[in-house]
């Protein structure tokens, strides 16, 4: 197998390496081919000093393609994979998550994708290629091995084909495991390069998530605002993990961060809800008390009905979410001669601990616009 990286080419049993760019210097028809090519179609040529004797090699880098990526995150520990104990190939063995390139597909993507399908993550900021590794004895596999960070830990781990997924402290990442071909020395190269040095330090890719707002939720109170979160630090840690958590649809998750202080992850949570319809669930944490999804249920059943249907839509919801059935009855009081059935639906709420300040207003407006009562000075009907 030979290591292509920065440009060089070396052979695992050879003492010395070169580059393409050498060999098309020095007249090599085939090289000088090679290095004007991409990187996933060109036609190789090298030649090196291997047990004494001058060797020469061709490769046609063929379509067939595998990416893996060396995921890091912010303690520096390294993501690695066991295969099931009745995986057809090196059962048992470790690795790093990745896969073949489908049609079309560019590695990086190929790379990205098999993260998320093997683990259910997703890297933070820029995926950069460390190395990529070209079979020079035939017309076989290329490798691109791919690095990028994250803010994830193992409890963000997903994984459900009977192998091991897990995050493994680098001092301990090589030494006792069995590995797939030609991994274990893709990791020690790794651990000792600067990008695992850049990775592991704590100061990710700047965070480009967020700069604007969601059109989409233009006019909502608590979803068109997703980049204010009082507990975010400069590199905006907890937005990278509520978007992955989000990813994952691990609603129970967003719902500790957002109890914890994070708008980031209740903007998600409440995102995740209103994109998948899922309205039980959003009344369910209204009807517990929380003011900000009463809010946004609100807004929610405004934006699916009609104003025809929306009493209908808030009626099924206002024994358990009594700030709803203020919204209702300011909706039935616009109309002058149904005052006597919205201030029937404020009655209850009149002396109600936390809603009365607000049911009275509202009662008030109403009687005022059906000319029951005076309105404010200064103010005509």
């Amino acid at each position: 197998m030979a290591t292509v990286r920065d440009g060089t080419i070396r052979e695992p049993s050879c003492r010395s390496a070169t580059t393409l760019t050498g060999y098309a210097e020095s007249g090599d028809a085939a090289a000088r081919v090679a290095a004007t090519q991409p990187a996933t179609t060109a036609v190789d040529a090298g030649q090196a000093h291997c047990r004494g004797e001058l060797r020469r090699w061709y490769v046609v880098r063929a379509a067939v393609q595998v990416a893996v990526i060396l995921l890091v995150n912010r303690a520096g520990d390294l993501l690695l994979q066991q295969r099931s104990s009745s995986s057809a190939r090196f059962p048992g063995a470790w690795g790093v998550p990745g896969g073949h390139c489908e049609p079309g597909e560019a590695p990086e993507q190929t790379a990205v994708r098999e993260l998320w399908e093997e683990a259910g993550l997703r890297p933070d900021g820029a995926v950069v290629l460390f190395e990529r590794h070209v079979d020079a004895w035939t017309d076989g596999l290329i490798e691109h091995c791919f690095a990028a960070g994250t803010v994830a830990v193992q409890d963000d781990v997903i994984r459900d084909d009977g192998g091991a997924m897990i995050f493994v402290p680098a001092p301990e990442a090589v030494a006792g495991r069995e590995f797939t071909p030609g991994t274990a020395e893709v990791l020690k190269r790794f651990l000792r390069s600067p990008e695992y040095a850049r990775l592991a330090g704590g100061v990710p890719e700047p965070y480009d998530g967020d700069r604007e707002d969601d059109e989409r939720f233009a006019g909502w109170d608590y979803l068109g605002d997703r980049y204010v979160c009082p507990l975010a630090d400069e590199h905006r840690t907890c937005h990278r993990r509520a978007n992955l958590l989000l990813a994952q649809e691990r609603a129970d998750a967003l719902r500790a961060m957002a109890n914890d202080g994070h708008r980031c992850a209740f903007v998600r949570l409440m995102q995740w809800y209103v994109d998948g319809d899922r309205v039980d669930e959003l009344h369910a944490i209204a009807a517990a008390g929380d003011d900000r999804a009463t809010v946004t249920l609100y807004q929610y059943l405004q934006h699916r009905h009609r104003a025809a249907d929306l009493e209908t839509a808030l009626g099924r919801y206002t024994e358990s979410v009594p700030r709803l059935r203020i919204w209702l009855a300011a909706h039935i009081g616009g109309d002058p001669g149904r005052a006597d059935e919205a201030l029937e639906l404020l009655s209850p709420l009149l002396d109600h601990d936390w809603y009365a300040q607000e049911a009275r207003q509202v009662a008030y407006r109403i009687q005022v616009g059906a000319g029951r009562v005076p309105p404010p000075a200064g103010r005509k009907r």
